[in-house]
């Protein structure tokens, strides 16, 4: 009931705020309007991002043959090659989802559903009369392994389970939003008996699950819909505000462009609030979600606009306009704070504290991995790594990969490398391990580098000296041994001359 009354409430505030479009100019192409924008004249608008599509690619050849093999083998006649194939169901790769979805349609057309639920049922039963249950909302047992527990593959219909399952399990190994929505279609196409199932393999996707739910609620099945705000609210996840609470930022993407498809004005905030975030993944999850919200969320694009310039909007703008000048003053404020920062580290590297700086080069690429200046930034990492290769190997190793990304020439990159190989030899032989690849590598990529050829020479000391202490035990046990022999010679001649009067041979 409140979930509806903040629905209505949104779209009457809606309506009292919108406006007429002007009829006889286009307002996302004009540039000039009774107020002038807060963004800089020369600064282009920002575009609205492309939404991702629900329609799934066409799925590619070797990816059908790979899935139906793997079909084929979970219902071998030989226990040992289902058993290889269940393994084989976690070696699955990101784009098999349009593969997996082609052969979920295709069991639907040719399966006897009622058949596979009444063999599904059969094996519950008999599950629980062994003392196991699986009548909880999470599936309890996995399904896959009831079904392969109680083999049949001369039945068809035990077939058609087992494949059904395993193509369920392989989208859920899959994890993007597409695999879930082909999960929950699992329950579309296959009706009430694959609830359960469905539902246990949605909960150990954790947060991913919570984008396909999202839109489920608009199926046009009543029932599917149902369904899913039933499971949003289980989770806790019904409202926007709610539904973005999650530490995985794949699944927090996915769940904002979700938003945007429900057409929910309560989303439009939400949306708002992520749309210039630094995280680059997010941030154009956000804007393709109030591209997909259009016109529901116009008057939450006015308030945010006005709020970050302290101008209001034009009256003729478009959603789409507005839009645009938001996302732009968010790109020039995010701008601005990595150019201060870059400003500051600049000043520190030039007082000599490689420290501050290089903590402040990290920021800048943390906040903008293609900053536009990042290829100076490579000489204080130089001079960084330099003072740190000695005492703090580590942290000279990450100035040096950053070198390695950053560099505006080749030569500064293959100098970078060629030091990070000889620090990571040397951190390697401090172990009692010598790399002699890493050290002839780095002297490949800098033939004149100095680090290079004393890591060889000190490299080499080693085994030299290795070498002369084995020359001289060989040379001492050769001695001892000779010693020992003439000992020994000398003992027994010894011997026998003492014994040689009193032996009763020789007497008088």
């Amino acid at each position: 009931m409140k979930r509806r009354f903040r629905r209505c409430l949104g779209a009457s505030l809606l309506l009292l705020s919108a406006t007429p479009p002007a009829v006889s100019v286009e307002p996302d192409d004009r540039e000039n309007s009774a107020q002038a924008p807060s963004r800089p004249a020369d600064m282009p608008l920002s575009l609205l991002p492309e939404p991702p599509p629900l329609e799934l690619p066409a799925p590619r050849p070797a990816s059908l043959e790979a899935i139906d093999a793997i079909l084929a083998r979970i219902v071998s006649a030989e226990p040992a090659v289902r058993e290889h194939a269940v393994g084989e169901l976690l070696e699955v790769r990101p784009d098999w989802a349009a593969g997996l979805s082609r052969r979920l349609d295709r069991l639907a057309e040719r399966a006897d559903r009622q058949a596979m639920r009444s063999l599904l049922e059969r094996l519950r039963s008999r599950n629980k009369k062994q003392g196991s249950s699986d009548d909880n909302d999470e599936g309890g047992g996995d399904y896959l392994e009831l079904a392969l527990a109680s083999p049949d593959p001369a039945s068809a219909v035990w077939r058609d389970l087992v494949q059904l399952l395993s193509i369920s399990h392989m989208l859920r190994n899959v994890g993007s939003a597409d695999a879930v929505r082909e999960i929950i279609r699992v329950y579309v196409r296959f009706g009430e008996f694959t609830r359960v199932h469905v539902q246990r393999e949605l909960a150990l996707l954790g947060d991913r699950q919570v984008a396909g739910l999202l839109e489920a609620e608009r199926h046009q099945a009543p029932k599917i819909a149902s369904w899913a705000r039933k499971r949003l609210d289980l989770l806790g996840k019904a409202i926007a505000h709610e539904a973005v609470r999650t530490k995985d930022q794949a699944a927090l993407a996915d769940i904002l462009v979700a938003l945007g498809r429900s057409r929910d004005p309560d989303a439009g905030r939400v949306l708002v609030s992520f749309a210039s975030t630094e995280k680059s993944q997010v941030r154009t999850a956000a804007r393709q979600g109030l591209a997909l919200l259009g016109e529901v969320g116009a008057w939450q694009l006015r308030d945010a606009y006005q709020d970050t310039t302290g101008k209001q909007a034009p009256r003729d703008w478009t959603w789409k306009r507005t839009a645009r000048e938001l996302f732009t003053e968010f790109d020039r404020l995010r701008s601005s704070k990595v150019f201060e920062l870059y400003e500051v580290a600049r000043q520190a590297e030039g007082k000599g504290d490689l420290d501050a700086m290089s903590r402040g080069y990290d920021q800048v690429l943390a906040l903008s991995p293609l900053f536009e200046q990042r290829e100076a930034m490579a000489e204080g990492y130089a001079k960084f790594a330099e003072v740190k290769k000695d005492q703090s190997p580590e942290l000279a190793i990450s100035a040096l990969r950053r070198i390695e990304r950053i560099a505006k020439t080749d030569v500064e990159r293959r100098k970078a490398e060629s030091l990070r190989h000889v620090l990571e030899a040397r951190m390697l032989a401090q172990q009692g391990i010598v790399d002699r690849g890493l050290l002839d590598k780095a002297t490949a990529l800098d033939p004149e580098s100095a680090d290079a050829r004393d890591a060889l020479d000190a490299s080499a000391r080693p085994a030299q000296r290795t070498v002369a202490h084995v020359r001289y035990l060989l040379a001492a046990g050769v001695a001892a041994l000779s010693l020992a022999g003439g000992g020994y010679i000398a003992w027994m001649t010894w011997r026998r001359r003492r014994s040689a009067p009193g032996d009763g041979r020789f007497t008088e």
